[in-house]
């Protein structure tokens, strides 16, 4: 099974059960396919709400939190966050890559002490929205805009916290002018390797990611060096 293979390969496992399950089940009962395929099966709705437990598991000052769906391209340190490493959480760009808003919770630089402090507080606000409605996301720039899910509750809550992640941290294959050689992270954010292929072999993918699988080369100028990274650690994994 895939937890013997964890343990095996000495990653550290921990069991418990949340304590937000019932708000969390509620919130996925009111959610749109369309619009995310997290709803496509309660427990990858609940498996991205996992990361809010993190404080009250690991003791360390900061925490890089990296989906499942990314491939680590290049080694980093503590130095390529820089000096002022954010109060409470970090996340980088999302669908465009020359923002600097913290959007994408794909790769997250979390603020364990003071997570764990505003942790009950968290729990509370995302109980405001058992019905899943959008959060509202206060802007840099001005303005206010919704998200949903976890990702609006972590910037919605933190919103005058929040601090931006180096896009080197978490590139889209879709992007179109970020460099590969400064990469460290790359997110197969929304499509994953398989929908790609997949869309050019003719199997469909679904409505939420669609326009993603549909673009080609010239608009993706990155996205078969993605693919070759994470096909060589497949490769390396075997």
């Amino acid at each position: 099974t895939f937890l013997a293979w964890l343990d095996e390969n000495s990653v550290i496992i921990h069991y418990h059960t949340p304590s937000w399950i019932a708000l969390i089940t509620s919130m996925f009962k009111h959610g749109d396919v369309k619009k995310s395929h997290l709803f496509h099966h309660i427990g990858n709705y609940i498996g991205t709400w996992q990361r809010i437990d993190i404080p009250l598991y690991i003791k360390a000052e900061y925490v890089l939190l990296i989906d499942c769906d990314t491939v680590v391209t290049a080694p980093f340190t503590h130095a390529d966050f820089g000096l002022e490493m954010t109060k409470s959480i970090a996340f980088s760009a999302e669908m465009d890559e020359d923002s600097d808003e913290p959007w994408n919770a794909g790769v997250a630089l979390l603020n364990v002490p003071y997570l764990r402090e505003t942790y009950d507080d968290f729990l509370d606000f995302i109980g405001t929205h058992r019905d899943n409605s959008p959060f509202n996301v206060k802007m840099k720039g001005g303005g206010v805009l919704e998200a949903p899910s976890d990702q609006g509750a972590y910037l919605s809550f933190y919103a005058d916290s929040k601090k931006f992640l180096p896009r080197i941290f978490n590139v889209k294959p879709y992007y179109t002018h970020t460099s590969t050689s400064s990469a460290k992270i790359v997110h197969y954010h929304g499509a994953k390797p398989h929908n790609y292929v997949g869309e050019w072999l003719g199997v469909p993918c679904s409505p939420a990611i669609k326009f993603l699988c549909e673009k080609k080369e010239k608009k993706s100028p990155i996205l078969c060096w993605s693919l070759k990274a994470f096909a060589d650690i497949i490769a390396k994994d075997s």
